[in-house]
């Protein structure tokens, strides 16, 4: 048996439009374009099964796998960890 594993980045946040380093900040958010991009994810995403979804408890990323998830068809719990 063999695993897969999908890395998705985050959508676009406002940070990427002003060309700005996020780093560890956690200020920045997903623009429009962001959550359109997220919700294309999810939708090619969700006939697939998944054993787990992880994020990066940064708000970007966070809110994008939210919204990935929310299209899946048959999600496991969202686990947000530290170390991403």
């Amino acid at each position: 048996m063999s695993t897969r594993v999908i890395l998705v980045r985050h959508g676009q946040s406002t940070y990427n439009i002003e060309r700005r380093i996020q780093g560890r900040l956690d200020v920045s958010i997903l623009t429009d374009i962001g959550i359109n991009t997220a919700r294309q994810v999810g939708e090619a995403l969700k006939s697939l099964k998944f054993d787990a979804i992880y994020a990066s408890p940064l708000q970007r990323a966070k809110q994008t796998a939210e919204i990935i998830h929310s299209c899946l068809n048959s999600p496991p719990p969202l686990e947000t960890k530290e170390n991403l």
